[in-house]
């Protein structure tokens, strides 16, 4: 990371709150996001089936944020209630996984057999399923910020922070 990078970060309202005047990430306009997200992210819904390896998992033994480069925004049982506690939560059959991510990750996470039944979601729809909890936000990486000259991984900012990162790829969003 440089002084000076933007990065897309996703986390809930009261995450965010607490980068207001961090001298390590600085919260940038929101309408950054409108600008470059369309182009890089995309939303999709799958079902979990019977064969997939994610069933029996908890998202953490998953894997996906890490191995897949998806985030799970929520997971609703077959009845369509929402799972609440994610952690936690094993995965089972008949389940339908909404995540976010760039479109060659959703696209491997379904050719793995991870999830079927792909779906595209439009970003409204996303806010009115996840009822808000969850925004995307871009940050910027200001000079002195001890994230300058370390890359994500070292740095494990979205574990520091509690905020995952959309991009490693910092130059597509440098002003």
């Amino acid at each position: 990371l440089q002084a000076g990078d933007v990065l897309i970060v996703h986390g809930r309202p009261d995450h965010l709150e607490r980068l207001h005047g961090s001298q390590h990430l600085q919260i940038e306009p929101s309408s950054r996001v409108g600008e470059v997200l369309p182009q890089r992210l995309l939303a999709a819904e799958g079902l979990v089936t019977q064969e997939s390896p994610l069933v029996g998992t908890t998202l953490g033994e998953s894997d996906l944020r890490r191995s897949h480069r998806v985030h799970v925004l929520a997971l609703h049982s077959r009845d369509g209630d929402e799972v609440k506690d994610l952690r936690r939560h094993r995965f089972e059959a008949g389940q339908r996984l909404l995540m976010q991510g760039e479109r060659e990750a959703i696209e491997e996470v379904a050719r793995l057999g991870l999830v079927s039944d792909l779906r595209l979601v439009k970003a409204g729809e996303v806010e009115a399923i996840t009822g808000g909890r969850y925004r995307l936000l871009p940050v910027r990486v200001p000079a002195g910020s001890v994230l300058v000259d370390h890359d994500l991984v070292q740095r494990r900012l979205g574990n520091a922070f509690g905020l995952p990162v959309f991009s490693s790829n910092s130059s597509l969003f440098r002003m």
